[in-house]
């Protein structure tokens, strides 16, 4: 039997240094071409970024993530297919579903594979010989909504779902990252939320996290508290469009409230940059104030945005750095982010006003100026020391 030499590649992309949680941006389906070629006996290899590769594979599967950081991706096809100019590459993953006609028009030669491949679909993962301490399940793809700022209809048009024994016979650790991209829409997943709250790995329970926002206008009382007993963390609830939908977000709030999650493990996602204005967004935000939950904000990019160069710490950009929204500007999206942070501060810290904040906040800007200058005459000492040392 002839082996097949494989070489599997995820780009490494700047901008996920910024990224601490390890399984946010997991190659899954990479993952799965892995094991899928491992079990067919091939020469299979997975690695990360444009690396110096000795023997000449036979095929190489690249994947890719955001269309916003195209460039790390297209440096990569570049980069193998002029290493390998004769090998057949295929790329897959969220930007070549998104823009496959422009992943084309750059490289005619190679081959596109749009949405999910059923062919190594239902490939198990080994996670435990990956070397992970978190793993990524998906109990369910696609979504019910059709929001026109998500790309998962395009990627995933097809909904399916699984029960408790499928989910359960996947799982290797003993934490868990939902895919979801709408876990409450399966109808299994009281099933599955009950069978996790009573099974153990290792001897040791089971913690969970999703990594997409729980849908307000599924959510019941039943869910909230199998969430808990599901020892589910960092709960979060989507409220994506306007003031219409206050009635669920408040009843889903106090549904997890009742439930046992205080309102530190509670957050409200939020999309800005987007057809919600400015000022829409502020109201949206002074009532989470008011709610006590804290905001985790999402930055709109159209789903063919080629590039994201946005600075958080610049004083001003345009749209040649990064997407900004007909009716946003620049300023407004600074502030509004810069308006988000303060308040998930104050929740946080449990602070009675912005004026007991900022006090705290000039303590700590001063104790860590003071540590730098200590620091600072530290190292000039032992530079000193060490060029006396080095002069005798």
């Amino acid at each position: 039997m002839i082996k097949t030499d494989v070489l599997l590649v995820e780009p490494d992309y700047r901008q996920a240094k910024r990224t601490k949680h390890e399984a946010k941006l997991s190659p899954v389906g990479l993952f799965k071409h892995y094991f899928y070629h491992s079990q067919k006996g091939d020469n299979v290899r997975i690695v990360k970024g444009c690396i110096l590769i000795n023997k000449t594979p036979d095929l190489i599967k690249i994947t890719s993530l955001f269309t916003y950081w195209s460039d790390d991706v297209f440096q990569t096809i570049k980069y193998y297919k002029t290493l390998f100019p004769k090998t057949t590459i295929k790329v897959g993953g969220i930007l070549a579903s998104l823009i496959p006609e422009i992943v084309k028009k750059q490289f005619p030669e190679i081959t596109i594979h749009q949405g999910i491949d059923k062919e190594v679909e239902h490939v198990p993962i080994d996670w435990v010989e990956l070397g992970k301490t978190i793993q990524i399940i998906h109990a369910s793809r696609s979504c019910i909504r059709n929001c026109k700022f998500c790309g998962v209809r395009k990627i995933e048009p097809d909904i399916s779902y699984k029960n408790w024994e499928q989910v359960k016979v996947e799982i290797q650790l003993n934490n868990i990252v939902f895919f979801d991209n709408n876990f409450l829409m399966n109808p299994h997943h009281q099933e599955i939320l009950e069978g996790i709250a009573n099974h153990k790995v290792n001897g040791k329970v089971i913690r969970c996290e999703a990594q997409s926002g729980f849908d307000p206008r599924l959510i019941t009382r039943e869910d909230a508290v199998l969430l808990k007993k599901a020892r589910f963390q960092a709960i979060r609830i989507s409220w994506d469009h306007g003031m219409n939908q206050i009635p669920d977000i408040r009843k889903a709030l106090g549904y997890l409230q009742n439930a046992g999650f205080n309102s530190k493990s509670i957050g409200v996602f939020m999309i800005y940059n987007w057809d919600n204005p400015f000022e829409l967004m502020e109201q949206k935000r002074l009532i989470c104030r008011d709610w006590n939950v804290q905001i985790f904000d999402c930055r709109y990019r159209p789903l063919d945005q080629l590039y994201d160069n946005y600075n958080p710490r610049a004083k001003s950009q345009t749209d040649k750095d990064y997407y900004i929204h007909p009716g946003w500007t620049d300023a407004q999206i600074r502030q509004f982010r810069k308006n988000v942070r303060k308040q998930n501060i104050m929740i946080r810290f449990n602070f009675r006003d912005e004026q007991q904040m900022d006090e705290w906040l000039r303590s700590k800007r001063k104790t860590g100026k003071l540590l730098n200058r200590k620091l600072t005459i530290q190292t000039n000492l032992l530079s000193r020391q060490t060029g006396e040392q080095v002069m005798r």
